[in-house]
């Protein structure tokens, strides 16, 4: 009689198991099987191009020590929406990656218990404009550290990763200063300089103090990865990019407010819902309109510069558009 070993056995059978019964371990190749079955009948590029997707997913969570797609819960799959959040990713690469890992999980689940919206996470619309004002979150329930790094965002228009990698034995240190350097967690590697205010000192001292307290020179701890770090807080629900959106619409009333025109942001303002942002700021301030056009594009650009942009349409996502 033949014999076929108890452990040959399991091997197979876990294997089979794995990833919802497609016959792999591999996540990956599991997820492009998931998006063949979701979206068959399109043409194979858009096929592939779903699959390219669910793999960024894939890297995200392997990051987090899961392996095999039973384990990714719908918290998993907010995380990895706040994390493209933090990245800055393009309104429309957010909300088609999202778009891709919801489909292909309900398609290997066979349930939409993992689904996400866009809207439940803050993700922007694909036009990339702000239509209301996404700050003020409410942070008194969490815990010290989340709070410090909120205030970081709020106060310096940091992102989720800027504020959590802050040397901030450096920025203690130069706090006298006029600007703060930030270089460390930046998008594409673009340091850049921000306004030191006297909250945003605050803020920074504030976060010092974690950081003494656990002898490290910015808030992830000694024996934390910076995903282990994120995963603790991003836990707490907080929507730290509510800060960053806090810090932008804030800074542009000031930058408005250097050039001579008291304004609130766009999302924040009693402009008419058919009326021109230009127009609306030369009627505020006795200038031409294409004179209120010009000074409000200045501002913007500056305004993406401090948060880590080059362009001034980026700035539409967080105090709302020209038009």
């Amino acid at each position: 009689m033949e014999h076929f070993t108890l452990t040959k056995t399991q091997d197979y059978w876990e294997k089979m198991a794995r990833n919802f019964g497609i016959g792999t371990r591999d996540m990956e190749s599991a997820g492009r099987q998931f998006a063949a079955r979701a979206y068959a009948g399109r043409a194979y590029s858009s096929i592939k191009t779903q699959g390219e997707r669910f793999k960024l997913f894939v890297d995200f969570i392997k990051e987090r020590g899961l392996n095999k797609l039973e384990k990714v819960t719908a918290e998993v799959v907010r995380d990895y929406a706040r994390d493209m959040l933090d990245r800055d990713l393009s309104p429309a690469t957010m909300q088609n990656n999202l778009s891709a890992v919801n489909v292909i999980l309900e398609e290997a689940r066979g349930d939409n218990l993992c689904r996400v919206t866009a809207r439940e996470v803050d993700l922007p619309s694909r036009t990339g404009v702000a239509r209301e004002f996404k700050g003020n979150e409410e942070i008194d329930h969490a815990s010290t550290k989340a709070q410090a790094i909120y205030g970081l965002a709020q106060t310096l228009g940091l992102r989720f990763e800027e504020a959590s990698k802050l040397d901030l034995i450096r920025a203690e240190r130069e706090l006298d200063r006029e600007f703060l350097h930030i270089e460390y967690g930046t998008k594409g590697g673009q340091s850049r300089d921000v306004p030191l205010t006297e909250q945003a000192r605050e803020a920074i001292s504030r976060a010092h103090e974690i950081a003494q307290a656990q002898g490290t020179r910015n808030l992830i701890e000694k024996d934390q990865t910076y995903r282990d770090h994120q995963r603790e807080l991003y836990r707490e629900g907080i929507r730290f990019h509510a800060g960053r959106h806090e810090y932008a619409n804030q800074r542009y009333s000031e930058l408005m407010h250097q050039r001579g025109i008291e304004t609130q942001s766009p999302v924040l303002s009693d402009k008419p819902a058919d009326q021109a942002w230009s127009a609306y700021l030369a009627e505020k301030s006795g200038l031409t309109q294409r004179e209120a056009r010009e000074i409000d594009r200045e501002a913007r650009f500056e305004l993406s510069r401090e948060l880590g942009h080059h362009r001034e349409d980026v700035v539409s996502a967080y105090i709302g558009g020209q038009n």
